[in-house]
């Protein structure tokens, strides 16, 4: 059984993310027959999350579309549209009550910093302007080979919360007894500004 370590006060969104993540994770090994999640594309972790958000939270999700299109999609009323309309995030995740948006959520799947950097900067940019989104989270999937392949995937996640100044919301590493030379993990973060 994986068991995702979560910090104190970790939303119902959150858990479905690092819990979506380990479904995504099972259900590609399934379909390949014992391949991991790394050897798929980032599009089959992207779009079982947004399915399992859906259904687990009940809000609306749409998967790499603009703002400013979905937005005239539900038919928001006039205004001026967000400078950052153009924009599009991995998931967008909207309230039904009020056609606001909740969360906007990157997945990257990465061993190094500098891709889960690049999408920190640009989530970062989108939370600075007028009418940002509720909050900005990062999912990332990784790999970890050797002997301390377990500590590996814990340093390097701790790393990347520190170096881009995001929140850890939870994590999960394990070490997946059917192959003896490489261990896997989620990493979710938040943005620092989202409440």
């Amino acid at each position: 059984m994986i068991e995702p370590k979560f910090p104190v006060g970790a939303n119902k969104l959150e858990k479905c993310l690092i819990n979506s993540g380990i479904l995504a994770h099972d259900e590609y090994k399934k379909i390949t027959n014992g391949w991991w999640l790394w050897h798929g594309p980032e599009s089959f972790l992207q779009v079982t999350v947004a399915n399992n958000i859906s259904k687990e939270i009940g809000s609306i999700v749409y998967i790499d579309a603009s703002r400013s299109r979905i937005e005239r999609e539900i038919g928001r009323g006039p205004g001026r549209p967000p400078a950052n309309g153009s924009q599009r995030a991995d998931i967008s995740v909207w309230n039904k009550s009020n056609n606001k948006l909740r969360a906007v959520i990157e997945i990257k799947r990465s061993i190094g910093i500098d891709p889960v950097l690049q999408d920190t900067i640009k989530m970062n940019t989108w939370m600075g302007q007028n009418n940002p989104p509720g909050s900005a989270y990062m999912l990332t999937y990784s790999e970890a080979k050797g002997a301390k392949r377990m500590a590996t995937l814990d340093k390097r996640f701790d790393y990347w919360a520190t170096k881009s100044g995001w929140i850890e919301k939870g994590r999960v590493t394990y070490d997946d007894p059917t192959d003896d030379h490489y261990a896997w993990g989620l990493f979710l973060m938040r943005h620092p500004q989202s409440p």
